[in-house]
């Protein structure tokens, strides 16, 4: 049996005030998939970097964009 490993995935995105981060949370926290997850409020991408299951990916982008937010992956 292998085991499936956690990819990290950085995307660009608007969350860019606290509230954001806290509204999203729920959504992160809530997937067991999940590992790690942040928010740089600081770059001017406010970028959003997971590191998690790389078949939850898609999804994730789903339930952020059904919360009300966009992201888009950037490029290695």
């Amino acid at each position: 049996m292998s085991e499936s490993h956690p990819g990290i995935f950085v995307y660009k995105t608007n969350i860019f005030r606290q509230k954001d981060v806290e509204s999203i949370s729920s959504i992160m926290n809530s997937d067991p998939r999940v590992n790690r997850w942040n928010v740089d409020r600081e770059d001017i991408d406010n970028v959003l970097r997971i590191e998690a299951d790389p078949a939850c990916a898609a999804e994730i982008r789903t339930r952020l964009s059904a919360a009300g937010y966009w992201c888009e992956e950037l490029p290695d």
